[in-house]
């Protein structure tokens, strides 16, 4: 179940190459009420892939904000979404 977290990417110095990364979330409840962060990147040239399937937001005015920040995202979602 999501209520208020999200997923966030963050860079660290110490890595030289940040490979292309795929999140799924499938069968999942999403309660939160209004417009959520649902996925932050903060890595430059970071490949995110993000898909989702068989979700149910309870809240009629649920949407996800996907920040593709400095990198690149990908999105395949039965959520309502906005990309920043």
């Amino acid at each position: 179940m999501f209520r208020e977290n999200r997923i966030r990417f963050h860079a660290n110095k110490s890595m030289e190459d940040y490979l292309p990364t795929t999140v799924s979330i499938t069968n999942s409840d999403f309660t939160y009420q209004g417009v959520m962060d649902l996925l932050v990147n903060g890595v430059a040239n970071k490949v995110i892939h993000f898909k989702s399937a068989f979700n149910t937001a309870l809240d009629p005015g649920f949407s996800g904000i996907i920040d593709k920040g400095p990198g690149e995202v990908t999105v395949e979602s039965d959520l309502p979404w906005k990309m920043k």
